[in-house]
């Protein structure tokens, strides 16, 4: 059971908040609930996540013109079928064109041995 509950101070960084109190409010303020055992205090892993995919899901809606289609790629972990629903380049290759400045023979010689 220990394995389905997370400790409440992971949520800090998450909701970019340092004060525990205000992590307290926030998990009572949208129905996670907090359970105390010895010092440390622990929500349940599967609200927390379905409070996400809720706010993930009310964004996607509001903003998106096929939200189904995008949340079943979203649950899929399809980055591919994701970057085609919402029209983003997958990967965009680019070079970078770096000037060596050498200062000397040995570093000349070094960067030679290196690109070989």
């Amino acid at each position: 059971m220990t394995d389905k509950l997370i400790d409440i101070q992971e949520l800090i960084p998450l909701l970019g908040d340092k004060d525990i109190r205000t992590i307290e409010g926030w998990c009572s303020k949208n129905n996670l609930p907090v359970i105390k055992l010895g010092k440390k205090k622990y929500t349940v892993s599967y609200f927390l996540d379905h409070f996400i995919e809720n706010e993930l899901k009310t964004f996607i809606d509001k903003n998106f013109a096929n939200p189904d289609a995008i949340m079943d790629a979203v649950k899929q972990d399809s980055k591919a079928e994701l970057s085609e629903l919402l029209k983003a380049p997958i990967e965009q290759k680019t070079k970078n064109n770096f000037k060596v400045k050498v200062h000397s023979k040995e570093a000349e010689k070094f960067i030679n041995e290196f690109n070989a």
